[in-house]
């Protein structure tokens, strides 16, 4: 019998399939527009696919570790607001920021070609 090779798949590997996965729900919001439309929409849904899959390791790091989190200064530790709990804050805004452009670019093609639905299944599906 051959040994089997057991395959360990590391945390970057599993970010990018969350990334992937992600991309690809993107993607079917706009897989039946022309590929001169697709430019734009790809790279915003590659960003957002990206921030999606980094603000679950962020949340994820501030569950673990809480919300207030303490820094050592000498004989002392002093209390602050946990870092990622800091860089989740601005990331969010950043992504619900790119969501909408992406939302706003596949409703005005929408309207433009009497299609509709596709951004409301996708919202649902989140």
């Amino acid at each position: 019998m051959a040994d089997k090779k057991i395959i360990e798949i590391t945390p970057q590997q599993e970010k990018e399939k969350r990334i992937k996965r992600e991309l690809a729900r993107f993607r079917r919001l706009y897989r039946d527009l022309p590929n001169d439309e697709k430019i734009l929409l790809e790279k915003l849904g590659l960003e957002a696919a990206f921030m999606s899959a980094t603000l679950e390791d962020l949340k994820d790091v501030v569950n673990r570790d809480g919300v207030v989190t303490s820094m050592p200064q000498g004989e002392y530790s002093i209390d602050r607001e946990n870092p990622a709990l800091k860089s989740y804050n601005a990331l969010i805004q950043r992504y619900n920021t790119t969501v909408k452009q992406l939302f706003d670019i596949l409703a005005k093609t929408n309207v433009e070609t009497n299609e509709s639905g596709s951004i409301e299944e996708f919202i649902k599906k989140k």
